[in-house]
């Protein structure tokens, strides 16, 4: 718009403007008749009113097709009232559909999935769960880009950015999964079922991927989990604990059942043989039946000593130093043994 044709906000509603009126010179009061900006003879003129010339008082009936030169005298101002652009005023976005489906990697349609929409800074504003066909629907608050999370059991979790325009957006899912690790953990020799037994998962980095115990039965299930390879441990009190290497793929639950080494707990006190009193800091090695050491301590203050987590079979205590005293133990099945040992005097 150029300057000359800006309006003001102020106006008399009775003023048009004259064909014919040089630019800039707005016919009206304080023009005598007949003056430029006149279209044409005028009728009487009626009396001058209080300090203006008979030339500027009222106009008397005007031919036809005569359009005003100007307001009355003393007409009032209104002021033009200028529409909002829209969206102005504080006015709050509408919100925009937000529609998908969620699948499995084998076509099928999940349903119960938890749909969560998220700005970008990660500020949660919506949640929805699929139906039985897969389907869901939000209302995003506004045109953007906005975080869509899927998760459901038995799957692995899904993260993906949407777009949304002002006709509304779809944003259609595909949940890989249905992998998942179950077994059972027993005894070994016995198949007594271990319950409580601690289960652990870790991936190839030793992130943890899952944690578990086990059953009354000694069952366990551990699901979503991400194809790949990792480190099944089992671990129980009274028992020896055990790791395995399993592979998970990919819709493809992976049964893998657990035997735990029994293993018991071996506690005495170490007596001195001419005094009969306690021998504290005598060093104690436990040795297996074919001379390899399986553990060493050493004895407290009271010359008492521990040894947990002993599998079963049979073993020599021996003192460092001294005559060994041989005791058979047969730990195990979550017993604990005493086998308290004097020692000899030593060897020269």
């Amino acid at each position: 718009m150029n300057p000359g044709d800006q309006q003001s906000d102020w106006f008399h509603p009775a003023s048009r403007g004259t064909p014919g009126t040089p630019p800039g010179q707005p016919a009206g009061p304080g023009y005598p008749a007949g003056q430029a900006g006149a279209t044409g003879p005028t009728g009487p003129t009626g009396p001058a009113g209080p300090g203006q010339p008979a030339a500027a008082g009222a106009a008397g009936p005007q031919p036809a097709g005569t359009v005003p030169t100007g307001p009355p005298a003393g007409a009032p101002l209104a002021r033009r009232t200028v529409p909002a652009a829209p969206g102005e005023g504080g006015e709050r976005p509408a919100p925009v559909p937000l529609s998908g489906q969620v699948r499995a990697s084998s076509g099928g349609p999940v349903a119960g999935a938890a749909v969560t929409l998220a700005d970008l800074s990660g500020r949660q504003l919506a949640v929805a769960a699929t139906d039985a066909t897969g389907q869901y629907r939000l209302a995003v608050p506004g045109l953007g880009s906005y975080l869509v999370i899927v998760s459901a059991a038995g799957h692995q979790p899904s993260a993906g950015t949407v777009i949304a325009a002002g006709a509304g957006a779809r944003h259609d899912v595909v949940l890989r999964g249905g992998s998942g690790l179950a077994g059972t953990v027993r005894v070994e020799g016995t198949g007594r079922p271990v319950s409580g037994a601690m289960v652990t998962v870790a991936d190839g980095r030793g992130e943890i991927a899952g944690v578990t115990t086990t059953g009354a039965d000694g069952s366990f299930s551990l699901s979503q989990l991400a194809e790949g390879h990792y480190a099944l441990v089992v671990a129980a009190t009274a028992y020896t604990p055990v790791a395995v290497h399993v592979v998970v793929k990919e819709g493809e639950p992976l049964r893998r059942d657990v035997e735990l080494p029994a293993s018991g707990r071996v506690a005495g006190t170490v007596l001195d043989a001419g005094s009969d009193r306690p021998f504290p800091g005598a060093r104690l090695s436990l040795v297996s039946e074919s001379g390899t050491e399986v553990a060493a301590t050493a004895a407290g203050a009271g010359g008492d000593f521990t040894f947990s987590d002993v599998p079963a079979g049979r073993y020599t205590l021996v003192a460092s130093g001294y005559r060994p005293g041989v005791v058979a133990l047969h730990p195990g099945e979550g017993r604990s043994q005493q086998a308290d040992i004097t020692l000899g005097a030593p060897e020269h």
